[in-house]
């Protein structure tokens, strides 16, 4: 995989086309929709949960952990690579990994935010001393009607929204800002965000217990 380690840097996020094989992109479409259906179905949302945030949501936080599967993907051998390429360590330590499935006409945004403003320490991120790095597998094409997901582009201050196409690896550093609308299309809009950091979460620094919640280990190039 060819990445672009300055243009990242420059810009807070990069895209990255036909990174992830089409097998694998069915795979996380057909979890991804289950795992939607079944919170649905179940009344899950808004009900306590014992691992990542306390309560379930529209997005699935730490979905790795209902369907074991998504792990074996968070943790293949390119994931290592390209995050520890966009961390610039050899050590990289799991953080979380998000399932956003946008429905039809659900009432289902992101404000304008930054990934590390909810994390252990915001201080900490805000001086690159911790990091963290999302990178977003494009699981259905991106378009004007479907909520994609856009970047204040951070050489340029210009808001800028690429229409990544399904197999891309949108990846944007944690303090990049970057929001997503409503999905007014007539069908679903999955991503599927896989974080790592530079140092393990539950350890930072927090006036949150929280993070003690979220994925631990780490892998080593």
């Amino acid at each position: 995989m060819n990445i672009p380690v300055e243009e990242y840097k420059k810009n807070g996020y990069v895209v990255i086309p036909d990174a992830i094989p089409g097998h694998m992109v069915m795979k996380v479409r057909g979890i991804a929709m289950g795992l939607k259906q079944r919170m649905s179905a179940q009344k899950l949302f808004g009900t306590k949960k014992d691992f990542g945030v306390p309560t379930y949501w529209k997005g699935i936080d730490m979905a790795s952990v209902l369907d074991p599967q998504l792990f074996e993907l968070y943790t293949q051998p390119f994931m290592q690579e390209l995050s520890a390429a966009l961390l610039e360590t050899r050590e990289v330590y799991h953080f979380n990994d998000q399932v956003v499935c946008k429905m039809p006409d659900e009432d289902f945004v992101f404000d304008a935010h930054c990934d590390n403003q909810y994390g252990p320490n915001p201080g900490l991120a805000s001086k690159g001393i911790f990091k963290t790095v999302t990178c977003c597998w494009v699981i259905d094409d991106m378009t004007p009607e479907n909520g994609a997901i856009g970047f204040l582009n951070r050489s340029t201050g210009q808001w800028e929204t690429p229409y990544a196409r399904s197999g891309t690896i949108m990846a944007w550093d944690g303090n990049t800002v970057h929001a997503s609308g409503k999905n007014n299309s007539s069908n679903a809009r999955i991503v599927w965000l896989l974080i790592y950091s530079n140092a393990e979460v539950a350890t930072i620094p927090s006036s949150s217990d929280i993070f003690t919640r979220f994925h631990k280990g780490k892998f080593t190039l």
